[in-house]
């Protein structure tokens, strides 16, 4: 029965994976825009381009933006657009170029609640093997021009194998020097440090031998350096933190790979590598290459040759024994759009890991895919999307919210189409995981409005009014938000507001000890695990938070928490044993594979238990005995004080058997089976000493 229920539960996740593929993607824009090529001729065509308002606009016009070069008719036009009703706009573009060409359709509009709205689709004007004009997206423009380039190098190995170019020429783009005026050093701040990626890439296996082993640093040292910045989206130039920097010696029968380091808080790098450049050779040939990739996330190009987007120096020759070779400070010459995704995930990862005490795990970004989304594998950026940090940071919500949940489990009917403040409610699923995804993004980039590439919503000051609550994307973003944020919305005077403060809650209840918690589903799941964590100044906040957004919650049911208070201890005695319990919680339990399965027995149970628990003195007491126990050697054996003794002590073990026999009694069939499975541990936390639990607690679990 339980594996059958288990199944159930991940059948919608298994046909996602057995199906048509689902991701999970942004809100529906209020304009959807699609185009395509109606005419073509060598010099000009016709594109057909249709917008769909999702919701009623004002003040809409259509506009056409393109690059010089590029000549189009009309160049705007006012439209009334209603919800639900297509209109077709006929554009010509004409061009001699044999560049391609960026174009851009997009509406500009008023609608309710939105800050902006419109809708936007970007092609590229081309020329095909016909040599008429068509218009092709940005992932399939990389994946053409890759290709010929790729045929073009195998075409000059063909005809001189010494000579011809390498992969270097696709996969790597050039270096600049940067304007030293450029460099503001007030920018620099202290992050968070990741380690390099290690080795090489797939692609250059052929080409390249990996020497990292073999270079004994502390043997006739030459010492590289240099410093890597980028260009953000306000034009500042920045240092481009946690990249991996590959230092290489160029050979002629194949480049060596030496070392690998990362960008500190400054941009800047330092490497030591041997000068042994091996037989007949008179010295290394040392350059660098920057990548936008480290052991916690990456960028990269999926397409045609699924590669890191990376930089690469000049060659510095004929290196000496204690040779210093600085490269000085470079920026890149291409795909600048990578490094600044680059450093969004790096704030995202500085962020989730510092303020929410728990590192979220390695995200993988593929840039320009066909669309934006999370397809559970990669978060994917399109074309276009580049532009707007909110856009990246809301889909790396959604990947380190599958990362949290042991990537193996999304909640049921949490993908498919949704907006910002539906019509009609959404599944409740849904809309937690968008919401969720939507709040990482505003924490992270704490302005409070939500900025797509061409569309905004004030998450702040939420104009949404509806009263589906947990069943709206936007109502749960903005209530995670209000329980976080130290700015209060609303009208206090009239009881009616965000009562943010000195009461808020941290990101590390928020993140930490509950998405990393169990596989939440919902709003409702949510709480049942976040309120245990919280103090009762901000319980009582959160909970009206919560409700200022049309978000109804119970009050806290910690069975810990309440068996204190039933027992009379003191409000510091009870914060002292909650905290020692937690610290059990998060560095062992969460630890381990049965460990884990027990703090989710407890969250999913806890409000039973209670009930039942203190329905009756007797069961109370018990699980007081318990509790304290635990608490108290967890304390002990933290602070290295006493022997190495078991988690119960005698008295504490034979409530423990007493209290799940009773509970078992009383408890319902899910709750009985999990209080049976946690009773197999109890003669092993009575009788095992502190230091050898983690060994039995990551045996395999009972089939």
């Amino acid at each position: 029965m339980k594996l059958l229920k288990a199944v159930v539960k991940a059948l919608p996740w298994l046909l996602i994976f057995t199906s048509i593929a689902i991701y999970a993607h942004q809100p529906t824009p209020p304009v959807t825009v699609s185009v395509k090529v109606i005419e073509s001729g060598a010099d000009e065509l016709l594109a057909e381009v249709t917008v769909t308002p999702n919701v009623n606009l004002d003040n809409a016009r259509f506009v056409v933006k393109n690059q010089k070069g590029l000549e189009a008719e009309p160049k705007s036009q006012r439209l009334q657009y209603e919800a639900g009703r297509s209109e077709v706009v006929k554009v010509r573009l004409k061009s001699d170029s044999e560049e391609p060409l960026r174009v851009d359709f997009t509406v500009t509009a008023d609608a309710k609640n939105y800050e902006r709205a419109g809708g936007t689709s970007r092609r590229y004007v081309v020329k095909n093997q016909q040599g008429a004009l068509t218009l092709v997206t940005g992932a399939q423009l990389r994946d053409k021009s890759r290709k010929q380039a790729w045929e073009q190098i195998e075409k000059s190995q063909r005809e001189d194998p010494k000579k011809g170019e390498s992969i270097y020429d696709i996969i790597s783009g050039p270096l600049k020097e940067v304007d030293k005026r450029q460099i503001n050093p007030k920018l620099v701040e202290p992050q968070l440090l990741a380690p390099p990626a290690g080795g090489i890439e797939r692609l250059e296996h052929d080409v390249i031998v990996d020497s990292t082993k073999d270079n004994i640093r502390e043997v006739d040292p030459i010492t590289v350096t240099g410093a890597f910045f980028y260009v953000d989206r306000n034009g500042v130039t920045r240092p481009l933190v946690n990249a991996t920097v590959d230092i290489r010696d160029d050979d002629t029968f194949g480049d060596e790979q030496l070392t690998s380091v990362v960008t500190g808080w400054d941009g800047s790098y330092s490497a030591v590598v041997n000068a042994d450049d091996g037989w007949l050779q008179n010295g290394r040939d040392i350059y660098a290459r920057v990548r936008t990739t480290n052991a916690r996330f990456r960028v990269q190009d999926c397409g045609l040759f699924d590669s890191t987007f990376s930089w690469t120096t000049d060659v510095r020759e004929d290196l000496s024994d204690g040779a210093v070779v600085n490269f000085g400070n470079l920026q890149p010459g291409s795909d600048m759009d990578a490094a600044v995704m680059f450093q969004d995930m790096n704030k995202a990862w500085n962020h989730m890991t510092t303020t929410g005490s728990q590192d979220p795990g390695f995200v993988n970004l593929c840039w320009p895919e066909g669309a934006t989304n999370y397809d559970f594998s990669n978060v994917n950026i399109t074309d276009g999307d580049e532009v707007a940090e909110d856009v990246v940071l809301h889909e790396y919500g959604h990947a380190i919210m599958h990362n949290a949940y042991d990537n193996n489990y999304w909640p049921a009917n949490a993908v498919g189409p949704h907006t910002f403040c539906d019509p009609t409610p959404q599944n409740r699923n849904l809309a937690f995981t968008e919401g969720w995804a939507t709040f990482v993004a505003l924490s992270v980039n704490p302005d409070g409005v939500y900025d797509s590439a061409s569309w905004s919503w004030n998450l702040e000051n939420n104009s949404c009014n509806n009263t589906n609550g947990k069943r709206d994307e936007t109502m749960v973003a903005a209530g995670l938000i209000d329980m976080r944020d130290t700015a209060s919305d609303g009208n206090c005077s009239s009881g009616n507001c965000d009562p943010s403060g000195s009461n808020n809650v941290s990101m590390v209840d928020l993140w930490r000890d509950t998405v990393f918690a169990q596989n939440i589903d919902d709003m409702d799941e949510y709480w049942d695990v976040l309120c245990p964590e919280l103090s009762e100044a901000q319980h009582d906040d959160a909970i009206t938070s919560l409700d200022f957004n049309n978000i109804d919650v119970p009050a806290c049911q910690c069975t810990a928490e309440l068996t204190f208070q039933q027992s009379g201890v003191s409000k510091a005695e009870s914060a002292g044993m909650l905290k020692s319990l937690r610290e059990f919680r998060d560095v062992g339990l969460l630890k381990t594979t049965t460990g884990k399965r027990m703090v989710e027995y407890y969250y999913k149970h806890n409000r039973e238990a209670s009930e039942v628990i203190l329905s009756d003195p007797r069961m109370a007491s018990r699980a007081y005995t318990v509790f304290s126990s635990v608490a108290r050697n967890m304390k002990a054996y933290a602070l290295g004080k006493g022997k190495d003794g078991p988690l119960l002590d005698e008295k504490a073990a034979a409530a423990a058997q007493e209290l799940a026999k009773q509970l078992g009694e009383k408890a319902s069939p899910e709750f009985r089976a999990a209080i049976f499975e946690a009773q197999g541990l109890i003669d092993t936390a009575s009788s095992v000493p502190m230091s050898r639990m983690e060994h039995i607690l990551n045996r395999p679990s009972p089939k």
